[in-house]
C-alpha cells in the first residue's frame, strides 16, 4: 500500500508474512516517540496488534476510522493516540489491543477491524476516567475500563445524547464494555433516537438484540463477577 500525500512523505510500512504475528507498538508503555505513519498489513496471515499508550498521562482525543486506498482493502485508521497516524489493514487483523494512558481519553469510533472474527480492545490502562463514543463497528468491540471509570456511549457522543441524531445502525458487530478491574465502573448509553425505521428490540440480564444490527452486551455490577460491569444503562 503506498501512502496518500496527506500521509507521505515519511513512513513506516511492516508487512508481515508467513504466519500470523504479533505485532507491539510502542515503548516502555508509550506511543509518543512514533512520530511518522505507520502501517502494518499481513497479506498471508492474521495478525494481533498491539499498541501500547499506558505510561503516556496526557488526555488526548482519538479517532478509530476507516479508509480504502486504490486498489488495496479497507485499512483501519488511529489517530489522536500518537504524535502519527497507526493504520493497520482490517482483513489482516484478528485482534487489535488498544490500551490508553491515565489523561482521561476520549475515543470516537467509526469502524473496527474484523480478519476471522477477531475483535477490538479498547483499554484503559490506569484507573482514570475514558469516555467512548462508538458510531460503528464491523468487527467486535470490546471496552475495558480496567480499575477506572467510563462513559460508553454508543450512537451518538455524550453530549448529543438523546437529541434526535443519534442512530446505531453501522453498529454491525458486538459492543460489550465491562471493567477488568473488580474496583472499575461503566456507564453505558445506547442512542437510536434519529432512527425513523421500526425496530422489534428484545432486553435481557447483559444484552440488547434488535436495536441495532450488532448485539449490545453487558455485565451488571451487581451480578457477582470477578469483573466489574455497568453501574448505569440508558437507551
Amino acid at each position: 500500500m503506498t501512502p496518500s500525500t496527506s500521509r507521505a512523505p515519511w513512513y513506516t510500512f511492516i508487512s508481515s508474512g508467513a504466519g500470523a504475528d504479533t505485532i507491539n507498538v510502542g515503548a516502555a508503555g508509550s506511543v509518543q516517540n512514533i512520530n511518522a505513519y505507520l502501517s502494518i498489513d499481513n497479506p498471508s496471515a492474521s495478525d494481533t496488534i498491539n499498541i501500547n499508550d499506558s505510561a503516556d498521562t496526557a488526555a488526548r482525543t482519538v479517532t478509530m476510522s476507516s479508509y480504502t486506498p486504490t486498489g488495496d482493502t479497507k485499512f483501519i485508521s488511529l489517530t489522536g493516540l500518537a504524535p502519527a497516524e497507526i493504520d493497520y489493514e482490517a482483513s489482516d487483523t484478528q485482534y487489535a489491543n488498544i490500551t490508553s494512558g491515565s489523561g482521561g481519553d476520549t475515543f470516537n469510533v467509526y469502524d473496527t477491524a474484523w480478519a476471522n472474527s477477531g475483535n477490538t480492545v479498547l483499554r484503559n490502562g490506569s484507573s482514570s476516567f475514558n469516555t467512548i463514543n462508538v458510531y460503528g463497528t464491523t468487527g467486535g468491540l470490546y471496552v475495558d475500563g480496567g480499575s477506572g471509570g467510563q462513559s460508553v456511549n454508543v450512537g451518538n457522543s455524550g453530549s448529543a445524547l438523546g437529541n434526535g441524531s443519534g442512530s446505531m445502525q453501522n453498529i454491525n458487530r458486538f459492543v460489550y464494555p465491562y471493567n477488568s478491574g473488580s474496583n472499575g465502573y461503566t456507564y453505558l448509553h445506547l442512542d437510536d433516537s434519529g432512527d425513523a425505521a421500526g425496530r422489534t428490540v428484545s432486553m435481557y440480564d447483559g444484552s440488547i438484540y434488535g436495536l441495532a444490527p450488532g448485539n449490545i452486551y453487558w455485565l451488571d455490577n451487581s451480578s457477582g463477577s470477578y469483573y466489574g460491569g455497568v453501574d448505569y444503562l440508558a437507551v
